[in-house]
């Protein structure tokens, strides 16, 4: 079988590629990167942006299976047109040319979000794929359109597909690493401070959580636990890279994946106020609570559906992330 992945130089591409090809897979990868160093047997691929139709033909020509990883994360307003032509212009220039490609697919398999779901005023928890689809952002609404958009060329062009709605997606050394994009805020104090500081423009809200972490900062390596006004330490959903992997292949291998749309997450939510003195253990380095002014921070997805229906066993644990990175960090 040959599966071509999207956004194969990203960091749920690399891990992608790599497990495809350890299970027996011919893959060919398509990123608007140059792949680093050469290339493994079994692997091929076309350098090209997704808004490109020709290359977008090329790529898809004679394989069995698109996993379409691609796009960007991005939630400002004022970048509304680049998060529709990365999210949604470029789902569309995939399908198009696979329905137009006089082959017959095996699966399509998106990568959504779970951000179609109303993030602000969600009407129950965990949230499950019965919530209502309603996005708070143009990334989410890009997503929920790419989605729509595939259940249309399913019926109208017979392409088998599958909608994966990802959790927040880490690799386990990105959660003990202060200079992380995606970490470094949420845990360790001057990185948090120094992305409020630069809030434009300064808002209330923005005073007084710098207020709140200046009150407790070191001036040195420090974790903090980020809690409600109230107190309560907040949650998220925190998938590691490798869950999220096998997840989207067994979305790709299970015939009962077919039309269907799945969360896809960790097997439960991550709580700060067990995560980071455990991290602050590992670490070496003092933590301390904080409460923040902004709205309690409580979210977690159900993945009791692709539990059930495709056999999905998710491994990581917040404890298991951070023992991973503290082993391979040594």
């Amino acid at each position: 079988m040959k599966v071509l992945v999207t956004g194969s130089q990203g960091r749920v591409g690399r891990c992608l590629v790599a497990t495809l090809l350890a299970r027996g897979y011919t893959v060919r990868g398509m990123d608007v990167r140059a792949p680093d160093g050469l290339l493994a047997p079994g692997y091929e691929f076309v350098q090209g942006d997704l808004l490109d139709t020709q290359k977008i033909v090329e790529a898809v020509k004679d394989v069995d299976a698109v996993l379409h990883i691609a796009g960007i994360i991005l939630f400002d307003d004022r970048q509304s047109r680049r998060i529709i032509d990365v999210n949604l212009r470029a789902t569309f220039e995939v399908l198009e040319a696979m329905a137009w490609s006089g082959h017959k697919f095996q699966r399509f398999v998106y990568a959504s979000s779970g951000q179609v779901y109303p993030d602000s005023h969600a009407p129950y928890d965990p949230v499950d794929e019965y919530c209502p689809t309603e996005p708070d952002t143009y990334y989410g609404y890009a997503k929920l359109a790419s989605e729509e958009m595939a259940w249309f060329y399913q019926r109208k062009f017979g392409i088998p597909a599958v909608s994966l709605r990802f959790a927040h997606v880490q690799d386990s050394a990105e959660l003990i690493d202060p200079k992380s994009e995606y970490s470094s805020t949420r845990f360790f104090v001057q990185p948090r401070l120094a992305a409020l500081r630069r809030t434009n423009p300064m808002t209330p809200l923005a005073e007084q959580a710098i207020r709140a972490l200046e009150a407790i900062a070191t001036g040195g390596d420090q974790l903090f636990v980020a809690c409600s006004p109230e107190g309560v330490p907040y949650e998220m959903t925190i998938i590691h890279t490798q869950d999220l992997v096998d997840g989207i292949i067994l979305a790709m291998e299970k015939p009962a994946a077919i039309g269907r749309a799945y969360n896809l997450g960790p097997a439960g939510p991550f709580n700060f106020g067990e995560m980071i003195p455990y991290m602050s253990e590992r670490l070496g380095i003092p933590y301390a609570r904080v409460n923040l002014p902004f709205r309690p921070y409580r979210y977690d997805t159900s993945v009791a559906k692709i539990r059930a229906e495709l056999g999905y066993k998710p491994r990581y644990d917040a404890q298991a992330m951070i023992d991973e990175a503290m082993a391979n960090r040594q």
